[in-house]
This record gives structure tokens, sequence and C-alpha cells, in this order.
């Protein structure tokens, strides 16, 4: 994409935030053993809800605040434009339903090129919009 839009490659910045283990995965294999012993779709219900604790996961509610400092802060202090963060629809819908204005039920799941806007209003907060397709 950069290489289409003429964006310099060196200005590109990666972050794991969004990745493995991520913001709301502690320990990878922990956490993959809940989709082998209780399903994708459980393992989704439960990102959604944030109800309890489960082996692999972080605290979400901290996890939440420290993944909206950090949008939060790229917005204010980062180069102006478009920020791209490429990451799989777990965490999307994790991050969606918590930073939304409301949750999101697993109908909302997003597909492919599902995505969540964020920009700053004219109080410097953060506007949130999720597109789920």
């Amino acid at each position: 994409m950069a290489n289409h839009l003429g964006y310099p490659l060196d200005e590109i910045q990666t972050c794991k935030k969004l990745g493995d283990p991520g913001f709301f995965i502690s320990d990878s294999a922990l956490a993959l053993q809940n989709w082998l012993e209780k399903g994708a779709e459980a393992v989704n219900l439960y990102l959604l809800s944030g109800r309890g604790r489960w082996p692999g996961f972080v605290d979400f509610d901290m996890a939440i605040m420290e993944m909206q400092s950090l949008i939060h802060t790229t917005l204010i202090i980062g180069r102006s434009g478009t920020h791209l963060w490429v990451t799989h629809d777990t965490i999307l819908a994790t991050l969606a339903t918590r930073l939304s204005s409301g949750p999101i039920c697993i109908e909302q799941w997003p597909s492919f090129l599902g995505r969540l806007e964020a920009s700053l209003n004219d109080e410097e907060n953060i506007q949130l919009s999720y597109y789920p397709i």
C-alpha cells in the first residue's frame, strides 16, 4: 500500500499491540487453549462480554485503557493524516465493543475489511465509528 501511495517505507512504524500477544493476550499458548477447548464462538462471546478472566488473557479494562491512550497519543502527537493499524477480527471486535458507544453483539462481528475509525473532535476527545463490513 505504501509503495502504491508513494509513502516512504522508512516512515512506517510497527506496533505489536494489535497482534500476538497484543493488548489483551498475555500468553498466546494459554489463550490458544481456550479456542481449542471451548471453540471460536465461545471465545468470541467472551471477547465481546469481557466477563471473567480466562487463562492467557489480561484484564480487559486495563488493556482497553492502555489501547485508548495509545490511540489518543498517536492522534495528538503523530504525523497528520491517516494512521492505519491492521489486525484480526477478534482484536477489532474486542476494541469496538469497548470503545464504541455501546457493546456490539456477535451479529456485528467484523468481516473482511471491517474497521474502527478513530479521530479527534475539537476538544481532542476520540470519536469512533465502527463499520463491521
